[in-house]
């Protein structure tokens, strides 16, 4: 079975949170109000006029990418063609088995994150 990213949510655009600024400084509404009367979350009002408190500014912070994953393209095609040779073993065994061939250690949950990227799903063997 093939699952779906988690993703998170877009950040509120700029014309909302300088409303929702303005409706603190100039309006003197409170948080809730300005939650509902916006419909956003009381979250979202008490992290963003922290945001402007703290910094003076009102943007999002930049989207901040993790490092690369260890299983590339040419990574790829040695996970295929590991699993067409071993089609029963476990993450585990094929985690050894890529960094002994591909020369970069790497951890069974890199080669589960692998598959969910490829799209490969594997069904368990019965004990």
């Amino acid at each position: 079975m093939v699952m779906e990213e988690d993703r998170m949510p877009a950040p509120l655009s700029n014309d909302i949170r300088s409303r929702i600024v303005g409706s603190r400084k100039e309006g003197g509404f409170t948080y809730d109000e300005i939650a509902d009367r916006l419909s956003v979350g009381r979250a979202s009002v008490v992290r963003i006029l922290r945001l402007e408190r703290d910094t003076g500014r009102i943007e999002p912070k930049q989207y901040r990418p993790g490092p690369p994953p260890k299983v590339d393209e040419r990574g790829a095609s040695v996970l295929r063609a590991l699993l067409e040779k071993h089609n029963d073993a476990t993450e585990e065994e094929l985690a050894d088995s890529f960094s002994t061939k591909v020369g970069v250690s790497i951890h069974r949950s890199s080669i589960n994150r692998a598959f969910k990227r490829l799209k490969i799903t594997r069904k368990k063997r019965l004990s």
